[in-house]
C-alpha cells in the first residue's frame, strides 16, 4: 500500500514538470483555448501560426498560417468550428476536423486583439484597435445564420487603443460581454450598454478576462489581478496588486475554486482562501522574454495549458499539482 502511494506521488511529481508540447515556430503564444468538449486545444502565436492539438494525446494535428500575423483563436460551443483573427484585420471561420475554411476572409478594418463565440454559437465577436493617430477601439458583433455572416452591431469603446494584447469573454448565459484592453468593460449584449469597471494604464498590455462558470464573478488580469462581481460591478478581491510584473492572463476552473494566472511566473490561486501556489518561475530559466502570456483550463478542470513569450506550450495536471502541494 505504501509503495503504491509513493509510486503515484512520484508520477505526480514528474507531471509537475509540465508536459511540453513540441512548438516548431518558437513564437510568442498570444492566444490559446480548449474546445468545449475538451478534445482540442487551439493556439495562436505572434507569427500568425494557428495550430490544433488533439487532446489528451497532445498531438499536433493541423497548422494554419493566417495572413496578418499575431493570431487569436476561439472555438464555437459545439467544438466544430474555429474562429481566427489577426493583426491584418482578417477574421476567418474554419472546420476543426477538416481544416476547411467555412467563411471567406472578411476585413475588420483594424488589428484584431481578441475573438469569441457567444454561448449559443449564433454570434461571433471580434475586438480590434486601429493604428491611426486616433487609435479608436471597437467591438463588432456578427450573427451566424445558415453559414452566412451579417454585421449586427459595432460598439465604439474608445479606450485608447494602446494595448498590445486584449481579451473578450462572454458570460455563460450570454448576457454580458467582458472586454479587456486599456479599460476593463462589461457590455450588455442586448442593449449595447457599456459599464466601465476600471480604467488603468496597462503599460502597453491589455487585460485578460475570465468569467466563472456560474457567471457571477469576473477575473481581470493586467496591472493587477482582480475579481469582480458581475451583477454590481463591485470589486471583490485583489489577488495581486500592482508591481513591476504585469499579469497577462487568467482562467477559471470549471468548479470555480481555482484561477490560473500568468505573469513572470505561472500561478494557481485558491479562490476560497485567496492563497497562491507557484507552479513555474519561468524567468528563473529565461532572463528575457520569459512571461507566461496565455493560460486556459480544460472544461473538465483536470488540466490547464500555458503558453509563454519564448514559445513554450505546456499542459499541467491538476491532480498532480494538488498532490505535490498538499492542496485540498
Amino acid at each position: 500500500m505504501a509503495f503504491a502511494y509513493y509510486f503515484i506521488a512520484a508520477l505526480a511529481y514528474l507531471w509537475l514538470s509540465g508536459h511540453t508540447l513540441s512548438n516548431h515556430t518558437r513564437q510568442e503564444f498570444y492566444s490559446l483555448t480548449y474546445s468545449a468538449d475538451g478534445s482540442w486545444l487551439a493556439t495562436g502565436d505572434s507569427g500568425g501560426n494557428v495550430e490544433l492539438w488533439k487532446m489528451p494525446s497532445g498531438k499536433r494535428v493541423r497548422s494554419i498560417i493566417v495572413r496578418g500575423g499575431e493570431a487569436r483563436v476561439a472555438f464555437s460551443p459545439d467544438s466544430l468550428r474555429l474562429k481566427t483573427g489577426d493583426s491584418g484585420g482578417i477574421v476567418n471561420v474554419w472546420n476543426v476536423e477538416t481544416g476547411e475554411k467555412l467563411q471567406d476572409n472578411f476585413l475588420y478594418g483594424s488589428i484584431i486583439r481578441s475573438v469569441a463565440f457567444s454561448p449559443d454559437g449564433t454570434v461571433l465577436v471580434a475586438m480590434g484597435s486601429t493604428v491611426n493617430p486616433d487609435r479608436t477601439d471597437s467591438v463588432k458583433l456578427w450573427s451566424l445564420d445558415a453559414g452566412r455572416l451579417q454585421l449586427i452591431r459595432t460598439l465604439d469603446t474608445r479606450t485608447g487603443g494602446g494595448a498590445y494584447l486584449g481579451s473578450l469573454a462572454f458570460s455563460p448565459d450570454g448576457r454580458w460581454l467582458a472586454l479587456g484592453l486599456d479599460d476593463l468593460l462589461l457590455i450588455n449584449v442586448a442593449t449595447g450598454g457599456i459599464r466601465k469597471l476600471e480604467s488603468l494604464s496597462s503599460m502597453g498590455w491589455g487585460y485578460s478576462v475570465s468569467f466563472s462558470t456560474d457567471g457571477q464573478r469576473l477575473a481581470s488580469a493586467g496591472s493587477n489581478l482582480r475579481l469582480w462581481e458581475v451583477a454590481t460591478g463591485q470589486l471583490l478581491r485583489t489577488l495581486r496588486g500592482f508591481n513591476r510584473y504585469m499579469t497577462y492572463s487568467a482562467s477559471h476552473s470549471s468548479d470555480g475554486r481555482w484561477l490560473a494566472s500568468g505573469s513572470n511566473e505561472l500561478d494557481l490561486w485558491n479562490l476560497e482562501t485567496g492563497t497562491k501556489t507557484e507552479i513555474l518561475d519561468n524567468c528563473a530559466k529565461y532572463e528575457v522574454n520569459c512571461a507566461v502570456l496565455s493560460v486556459a483550463f480544460r472544461p473538465d478542470g483536470k488540466w490547464f495549458a500555458s503558453g509563454t513569450q519564448e514559445g513554450t506550450l505546456q499542459l499541467w495536471n491538476m491532480r498532480a499539482i494538488r498532490l505535490k502541494n498538499h492542496l485540498q
